[in-house]
C-alpha cells in the first residue's frame, strides 16, 4: 500500500526523532561526563572517547529516524481508507 506524505506526516517524523534523539543525547553525553571524570582523561583521550561513543549514537539515531517515517507514513496509523469505486454493474 501506497505511503502517506504529507505536511503533518513529516511534521510528526521530524518531530518524533528530534524528541528520541534529544534523550539519546544526553545519556550518552552524561554517561561521557561520567567516564571522563571518572577515568580523569586528558583531553585527547576525551576526544577519542567521545567519537568512539558518537559511532553508535549517529546509528541508533537513524534507526529511530527510520522507524518514525515507517510509522507517520503507515496509512493503518492515518485511518487512511482508499476511496470507494462505484459500482458500475448495477
Amino acid at each position: 500500500m501506497k505511503r502517506i506524505i504529507t505536511f503533518q506526516s513529516i511534521l510528526g517524523v521530524a518531530g518524533v526523532t528530534i524528541f528520541i534523539v534529544s534523550h539519546i543525547v544526553a545519556v550518552a553525553g552524561l554517561f561521557l561526563w561520567i567516564t571522563i571524570g571518572y577515568f580523569r582523561l586528558g583531553p585527547a583521550a576525551s576526544v577519542a572517547v567521545s567519537a568512539i561513543a558518537a559511532i553508535p549514537v549517529l546509528l541508533v539515531s537513524a534507526k529511530v529516524a527510520l522507524l518514525a517515517y515507517e510509522a507517520e507514513t503507515d496509512p493503518e496509523n492515518n485511518g487512511y481508507r482508499p476511496p470507494e469505486r462505484p459500482d458500475v454493474n448495477r
